[in-house]
């Protein structure tokens, strides 16, 4: 069972956030904004401010006039909850995301003198395409090479024969170059984006290439930070273009401590979000001079429920997994009710090191994950089957597929 719950939906009235430094200029241009002024107008504290989702922002498909007289871009991204959402950029949104990340990238050690191989989608993802002009904006060389699966071989010997010394790319696509023979020797700067990295992943990747990957944390909708590089696992924003806050356990929203992540971006005309939920669950510290840092935990949300009524969610199986010796690739489970009260789950796992892993080993771990699935199991209220598969598959980051059949009561 997930540590964290919310204990009540609502935001309780004494939520102490003070809000970034430039609420009033942000919360003026929505203002004026005849797709929230309705909402939003009269607004006149930070602690006013409603939480948003990615559902308030997607009946706001008619720009103002503003807006359509600018250059927009759309993308549509499938995002962690399978959803197809519209992300979209105004000409002044780019060129704010691209400073942003070429920020981050400077911060991780980028310089004019190197060149960069990108191995990510292009799409806003993980931004392959803006990643690119982020690069281009610190003055490095850039090679964007998508990430077809088709092209991958031919990718990591080009990648050699061009002299790239920086790759950017996620956990997943920079095991999967180490499986196409890609030369490490000159490789002396591994960027990963978008999804968490587990210590032993990291070791994984540190042991192939001989240096230790750093992170940047971002999603389509946000750029959150880069890696501390003093405290791995931490990320550092920049206070001038990004404010977070957390939705902790009692409802409140914060500005320090455990829960669930809130982000306001400075800037965002096609999109603006504003206590938008990410649905991921960080640790957040502000510190005296307002300058934020957080670290990741996992993602918030439902699972799947048991016939027992224990609740299985999201965090949860990232933890699982994260605590297995092997390095999982895709995670498949499938979770079937039966009139009796009891309940099966077949797990199975694609791995890039399957000889790792045994079934007996997953079942132990996933058994001794939560106290109250140990109890079902031990009352015979759960059954459990594991199948563990080498992955032979291309994926831009870890995958968790769930069905749940149907009740039959």
């Amino acid at each position: 069972m997930s540590p964290f719950r919310l204990k009540q939906k609502t935001v309780k009235p004494d939520s102490c956030s003070a809000g970034p430094p430039w609420k009033d200029e942000l919360l003026s241009r929505l203002g004026n904004d005849r797709r929230y002024k309705e909402k939003l107008g009269n607004i006149r504290t930070w602690n006013e401010v409603p939480i948003s989702t990615y559902e308030c922002l997607a009946e706001k498909r008619k720009y103002g006039p503003y807006l359509k007289a600018k250059p927009v871009l759309t993308y549509f991204s499938s995002g962690s909850s399978g959803n197809v959402k519209q992300v979209d950029y105004s000409k002044e949104d780019w060129s704010h995301t691209v400073a942003h990340r070429a920020d981050c990238l400077r911060h991780l050690g980028l310089t004019s003198e190197d060149t960069v191989g990108i191995v990510l989608p292009f799409g806003p993802w993980f931004s392959g395409d803006c990643l690119s002009d982020a690069c281009l904006a610190v003055g490095a060389k850039v090679l964007p090479g998508g990430m077809s699966p088709a092209h991958v071989p031919g990718l990591t010997s080009l990648f050699d024969k061009t002299g790239v010394n920086t790759i950017i790319t996620t956990p997943s696509l920079a095991l999967s170059l180490r499986c196409h023979q890609l030369s490490a020797k000159g490789i002396k700067r591994l960027i990963l984006v978008g999804e968490h990295v587990s210590k032993r992943l990291k070791a994984k990747l540190e042991e192939y290439y001989g240096i230790t990957p750093v992170s940047m944390y971002a999603a389509s909708e946000a750029i959150i930070g880069y890696e501390d590089q003093q405290k791995p696992g931490w990320y550092c924003c920049d206070p001038e273009r990004i404010y977070l806050e957390v939705l902790d356990e009692y409802g409140r929203i914060v500005s320090n401590g455990k829960g669930e992540l809130l982000v306001t971006r400075r800037y965002g005309m096609a999109t603006p979000l504003i206590r938008y939920r990410l649905e991921d669950l960080v640790q957040l510290y502000t510190d005296e001079s307002g300058n934020q840092s957080c670290r990741f935990i996992g993602r918030v949300g439902h699972a799947f429920t048991l016939y027992s009524g224990v609740k299985i969610g999201r965090m949860h199986l990232d933890n699982f997994l994260d605590n297995l010796p092997g390095v999982v690739v895709k995670a498949f489970f499938e979770v079937k009710h039966f009139d009796n009260g009891r309940d099966s789950l077949n797990v199975t796992l694609h791995c890039l090191d399957p000889s790792e892993l045994t079934a007996e080993k997953v079942q132990e771990e996933f058994i001794n994950s939560s106290l109250e699935i140990m109890d079902v199991f031990s009352c015979g209220y759960l059954s459990l089957s594991v199948k563990i598969k080498d992955c032979n598959h291309f994926y831009s980051k870890r995958r968790i597929e769930i069905i749940e059949g149907p009740w039959k009561l």
